[in-house]
């Protein structure tokens, strides 16, 4: 089972994915409810603001690197994304907008403040709730001419020109432009690494221990703030934390191959990855999970809380994932 999955789709990419969006759900579980109840955690801050600093950038250069390894003409890569992102994401933004009608103000991260017209703002010109799939959208759009230049020095020189452009411009909130080209800068380092990507394994692999530790040193340096270079934390931590991300997904490759099957649990991280866009889309129902956590099972440690919000959380996307992609019906609207 696992010698055939490996031949039909690169397999660690999936883990590095599923790592990705557990972090997701890791950060999610953190995320207050009632306001401040994390806010003499500690622990909790430093590791969302951990998770923070490389979770969706891996995300970003994952898409770049898949894009270099496309042989799909431009305009089939432009109908693939119409179809796994653009109606996905209309189709979710309409579920939550409908659900924010019925849900309390105080469990909505950006409740609605206005009518059909702010509605309409919100969806299509401030990406929602789910920035993540419209800022990707956007990138793709504008990537998909710089193909041409994945193999060229050229490519550098733009990725450069975003992340400096990123830092010192203030960009207007319309159509999330600083997201989308800070994020892309990020996007085009995975599209440019395509080239190299057998050695760059190798390399990884062969130095994974000193990887890992250099993020870990990293994040206790620049995430604690022991020192303050925003070109450190910004540009130099996500790139780091997503080659760490990568690695720890090579070395889960390797150590199945050589098992030969792939234990429960890393099983399940590359189903999480290989549906990460879904479990992504249906992240709506967390704020529910943790009122009912809180203001229902009257659960008042932010550990205990945080632990039984990321496990439902989990459980609950898991079996909508598992609904969702066995019933032809929603494949297209959800993505599959």
């Amino acid at each position: 089972m696992y010698k055939i999955q490996q031949k039909q789709r690169d397999i660690s990419i999936d883990y590095a994915r599923g790592i990705a969006i557990i972090m997701v759900y890791v950060g999610h579980s953190i995320l207050y409810y009632p306001p401040g109840l994390f806010a003499e955690c500690v622990w909790s801050q430093y590791l969302r603001n951990m998770i923070l600093s490389c979770n969706m950038p891996v995300f970003f250069m994952i898409s770049g690197l898949l894009l270099g390894l496309s042989k799909k003409s431009n305009i089939e890569v432009a109908k693939a994304k119409i179809k796994k992102l653009l109606i996905p994401y209309l189709v979710t933004m309409a579920i939550v907008v409908v659900g924010k009608f019925f849900m309390p103000a105080s469990m909505a991260m950006n409740p609605l403040n206005g009518g059909v017209g702010d509605i309409f703002m919100d969806v299509f010109v401030y990406g929602g709730d789910r920035w993540f799939v419209y800022v990707l959208m956007w990138i793709f759009l504008l990537a998909i001419p710089l193909r041409p230049l994945a193999s060229s020095k050229i490519l550098l020189v733009i990725i450069s020109g975003l992340f400096l452009m990123s830092m010192s411009i203030e960009f207007p909130r319309y159509f999330l432009m600083g997201d989308v080209f800070w994020f892309m800068g990020f996007f085009l380092i995975g599209m440019y690494l395509n080239q190299f990507i057998v050695g760059f394994r190798r390399w990884n692999t062969k130095y994974a221990l000193g990887i890992i530790l250099t993020f870990v040193v990293l994040n206790i340096v620049f995430v604690i703030q022991l020192i303050s270079i925003p070109l450190m934390r910004t540009v130099v931590l996500p790139i780091t934390g997503s080659i760490c991300i990568l690695t720890i997904s090579y070395l889960m490759d390797d150590a199945c191959k050589k098992l030969g099957y792939e234990p429960k649990v890393v099983k399940y991280i590359a189903y999480c990855g290989r549906y990460s866009l879904q479990f992504y889309l249906f992240t709506f129902a967390y704020p529910v999970i943790r009122m009912f956590v809180v203001s229902t099972l009257h659960v008042t440690s932010p550990f205990l809380i945080f632990s039984l919000v990321l496990i439902m959380q989990l459980v609950i996307m898991t079996l909508i994932v598992e609904l969702t992609r066995n019933v032809k019906i929603l494949k297209i609207p959800m993505g599959y």
